[in-house]
């Protein structure tokens, strides 16, 4: 199961938790932007960025 799909999960189940993970690669402020691109949405309520230091296989 990809990082996406278990974010995705927990996600849902959070009541209003946004999980965004931060990639090795990136600023917050990249993440977030990848977050609105992906979903096509901003994210709401609150917000946890997650630096895990572990790039996504799938991409």
């Amino acid at each position: 199961m990809s990082i996406k799909t278990r974010l995705d999960k927990l996600e849902g189940g959070n009541n209003g938790l946004t999980l965004i993970v931060v990639r090795p690669d990136e600023t917050e402020a990249e993440a977030m932007q990848r977050y609105q691109e992906e979903t096509g949405r901003n994210p709401t309520g609150r917000v946890l960025l997650i630096e895990t230091g572990v790039s996504d296989p799938e991409t």
